[in-house]
Protein backbone atom coordinates (compact mmCIF):
# COMPACT_ATOMS: atom_id res chain seq x y z
CA UNK A 1 0.00 0.00 0.00
CA UNK A 2 1.30 3.70 -0.82
CA UNK A 3 1.96 5.37 2.13
CA UNK A 4 0.58 9.33 1.30
CA UNK A 5 0.53 11.05 4.87
CA UNK A 6 2.34 14.22 4.90
CA UNK A 7 2.84 14.68 1.61
CA UNK A 8 1.45 17.46 -1.03
CA UNK A 9 -1.55 16.27 -3.01
CA UNK A 10 1.41 16.74 -6.22
CA UNK A 11 3.63 14.60 -4.33
CA UNK A 12 1.21 12.28 -3.47
CA UNK A 13 -0.13 12.01 -6.96
CA UNK A 14 3.33 11.78 -8.72
CA UNK A 15 3.88 8.76 -6.01
CA UNK A 16 0.58 6.73 -7.72
CA UNK A 17 1.45 7.55 -10.93
CA UNK A 18 5.45 5.88 -10.29
CA UNK A 19 3.70 3.09 -8.84
CA UNK A 20 1.22 2.68 -11.61
CA UNK A 21 3.94 2.73 -14.12
CA UNK A 22 5.91 0.82 -12.19
CA UNK A 23 3.47 -2.30 -12.06
CA UNK A 24 3.24 -1.70 -15.99
CA UNK A 25 6.36 -2.19 -16.92
CA UNK A 26 6.60 -5.14 -14.14
CA UNK A 27 3.54 -6.88 -16.31
CA UNK A 28 5.31 -6.00 -19.46
CA UNK A 29 8.53 -7.76 -18.63
CA UNK A 30 6.74 -10.78 -17.28
CA UNK A 31 4.83 -11.40 -20.30
CA UNK A 32 7.39 -11.09 -22.63
CA UNK A 33 10.37 -12.81 -21.54
CA UNK A 34 12.07 -11.40 -18.47
CA UNK A 35 13.59 -7.49 -18.09
CA UNK A 36 16.81 -8.69 -20.31
CA UNK A 37 14.04 -8.55 -22.87
CA UNK A 38 11.57 -6.05 -22.15
CA UNK A 39 13.46 -3.21 -20.38
CA UNK A 40 15.36 -1.87 -24.03
CA UNK A 41 11.74 -2.36 -25.75
CA UNK A 42 10.44 -0.16 -22.45
CA UNK A 43 12.93 2.58 -23.32
CA UNK A 44 12.96 2.96 -26.65
CA UNK A 45 9.02 3.42 -26.57
CA UNK A 46 9.83 6.03 -23.55
CA UNK A 47 11.86 7.98 -26.03
CA UNK A 48 9.75 7.59 -29.42
CA UNK A 49 7.21 8.72 -27.19
CA UNK A 50 9.12 11.73 -25.58
CA UNK A 51 8.07 10.70 -22.03
CA UNK A 52 9.82 11.14 -19.12
CA UNK A 53 10.03 7.68 -17.35
CA UNK A 54 11.00 9.54 -13.90
CA UNK A 55 8.26 11.91 -14.00
CA UNK A 56 5.09 10.27 -15.68
CA UNK A 57 1.68 12.21 -16.40
CA UNK A 58 -1.44 10.30 -16.33
CA UNK A 59 -1.63 11.30 -20.08
CA UNK A 60 2.02 9.74 -20.76
CA UNK A 61 1.29 6.18 -19.05
CA UNK A 62 -2.13 5.94 -21.54
CA UNK A 63 0.18 6.56 -24.42
CA UNK A 64 2.61 4.18 -23.08
CA UNK A 65 0.01 1.64 -21.95
CA UNK A 66 -1.58 1.51 -25.61
CA UNK A 67 2.30 1.30 -27.03
CA UNK A 68 3.41 -1.74 -24.74
CA UNK A 69 -0.23 -3.38 -25.72
CA UNK A 70 0.54 -3.36 -29.57
CA UNK A 71 4.31 -4.44 -29.17
CA UNK A 72 3.15 -6.99 -26.35
CA UNK A 73 0.92 -8.24 -29.60
CA UNK A 74 3.05 -8.25 -32.12
CA UNK A 75 5.61 -10.56 -29.83
CA UNK A 76 3.32 -12.61 -28.39
CA UNK A 77 0.38 -12.07 -30.19
CA UNK A 78 -3.58 -11.39 -30.02
CA UNK A 79 -4.54 -13.37 -26.50
CA UNK A 80 -1.63 -12.19 -24.23
CA UNK A 81 -1.75 -8.38 -25.41
CA UNK A 82 -5.83 -8.84 -24.30
CA UNK A 83 -4.41 -9.87 -20.82
CA UNK A 84 -1.89 -7.19 -20.68
CA UNK A 85 -4.87 -4.50 -22.28
CA UNK A 86 -7.20 -6.17 -19.58
CA UNK A 87 -4.38 -5.59 -16.75
CA UNK A 88 -3.46 -2.20 -17.66
CA UNK A 89 -6.99 -1.25 -17.62
CA UNK A 90 -7.59 -2.09 -13.74
CA UNK A 91 -4.32 -0.32 -13.08
CA UNK A 92 -5.73 2.89 -14.69
CA UNK A 93 -9.35 2.09 -12.48
CA UNK A 94 -7.05 2.10 -9.49
CA UNK A 95 -5.12 5.12 -10.64
CA UNK A 96 -8.62 7.20 -10.78
CA UNK A 97 -9.94 5.78 -7.65
CA UNK A 98 -6.75 7.18 -5.73
CA UNK A 99 -6.68 10.35 -7.41
CA UNK A 100 -10.46 11.19 -6.62
CA UNK A 101 -9.51 9.79 -2.86
CA UNK A 102 -6.77 12.70 -2.99
CA UNK A 103 -9.00 15.33 -3.70
CA UNK A 104 -12.09 14.72 -1.73
CA UNK A 105 -10.12 14.18 1.67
Amino acid sequence: MIELENQSEEDNEKEILLKIEDEMIAKFCELTGGMEIAMPIIRKQYEKLNIDFKNPSREDLLKIAETLTDVTQKIKGEIIAREESRYFRELFKKLEDKMKDLHFE
